[in-house]
């Protein structure tokens, strides 16, 4: 299935929490909503005046927005734009809503904002002075935020989700942290950095449960927990263009492949036996993590550095993959090309 109804490149694609609805936003300061069975288009919503980067749906059915200078929210019943929040610039913000839905957090210059998912407005800011946020992500159970800083070499810090108060640093990097994720339980954090090097992170005790190093001289780009919280799947945007499977106990490589071209994104399919990359140069590949082998691959477009996101369904099989102005989804049990969104 191919979804092609933007102007420019998509920076985003993401699915509703009951798989029924993809969103996609792009440089064309457009956000549509499509059927993601059907792939016909619902909904177009035009209220950004600057380019979109990252969307995401509350688990009450609202879509939220970060642009350039702003964070948006919908009310999709009646399609109207509820609030707008201003914030400072930023390229490529990102943005995560809490489980329960009453907080959002944004990484607009450099700050993690967290705000009422209602009015949009302020509740605190996580900041430490001189340092820039590079990445952060929700615990699945609300009950924390960690984030990793350009400035702050090595170290992850963990804040109260509530009173936005600092409860704990996190350090064992040689070189700045550049991308971070939480396993679905919440109870480990899996870090890259560019350093080359890997760590899962036991919270209970916040110290390193498996320390991998396996990139060679090459920034860790991705890493992303399976679904079941028993392997981590991580990417090189650099010169290694590598994708690695490991076991996140017994720190072991269960599998490991090489890609043609930087590593733009990882995603596991929600049975957490395959996992999705996605390439700058336009080659999308799904493995199957217990043997390693390739199931399928397909090229989206031909070119260098391209834009491409991946989303997968939370429940199937499913897989929203975009790739410059065009979105894909793919059902990665058959490696078939199920819709284009047109």
């Amino acid at each position: 299935l191919r979804l092609a109804g933007h102007e420019k490149r998509v920076n985003c694609a993401a699915f509703s929490s009951d798989g029924r609805y993809i969103a996609t936003a792009s440089s064309d300061r457009s956000i549509k909503i499509w059927d993601a069975r059907s792939g016909t288009q619902l909904k177009q919503l035009t209220n950004a005046t600057t380019e979109v980067f990252s969307i995401e749906f509350g688990p009450n059915g609202d879509l939220y927005a970060a642009t350039w200078n702003a964070i948006l929210a919908w009310d999709l019943q009646e399609a109207r734009l509820r609030a707008k929040a201003e914030t400072a610039p930023q390229m490529f913000a990102k943005m995560s809503v809490s489980s329960d839905g009453k907080l959002i957090a944004t990484n607009h210059g450099g700050i993690v904002t967290l705000r009422d998912s209602v009015t949009l407005h302020e509740r605190t800011k996580l900041q430490v002075a001189g340092n820039r946020v590079v990445d952060f992500a929700l615990s699945p159970n609300d009950g924390f935020v960690a984030t990793c800083d350009s400035n702050n070499v090595g170290s992850i810090r963990l804040w109260d989700l509530e009173r936005g108060q600092q409860i704990g640093v996190v350090r064992g990097h040689d070189d700045v942290v550049t991308s971070l994720a939480i396993s679905h339980d919440g109870t480990r954090i899996a870090t890259g950095g560019l350093g080359n090097k890997i760590k899962v992170w036991q919270l209970s005790h916040l110290k390193t449960k498996a320390n991998w190093r396996w990139h060679g001289k090459h920034r860790v780009s991705a890493v992303a927990f399976s679904p079941d919280g028993r392997l981590v799947a991580s990417g090189s945007g650099d010169f290694d263009q590598t994708v690695k499977i490991w076991d996140a106990q017994s720190a072991t490589a269960t599998n490991g492949t090489k890609t043609p071209y930087g590593v733009g994104g990882v995603a596991w399919c929600s049975d957490s036996r395959h996992v999705a990359s996605v390439s700058q140069d336009g080659l999308l590949q799904v493995w199957d993590s217990g043997s390693g082998e390739e199931l399928f691959k397909h090229w989206l477009q031909h070119g260098n550095n391209m834009s491409v996101a991946l989303a997968s369904d939370p429940h199937s099989e499913r897989l929203a993959v975009s790739c410059e102005e065009d979105v894909f989804i793919f059902d990665c049990s058959s490696g078939q090309s199920v819709l284009k969104l047109p």
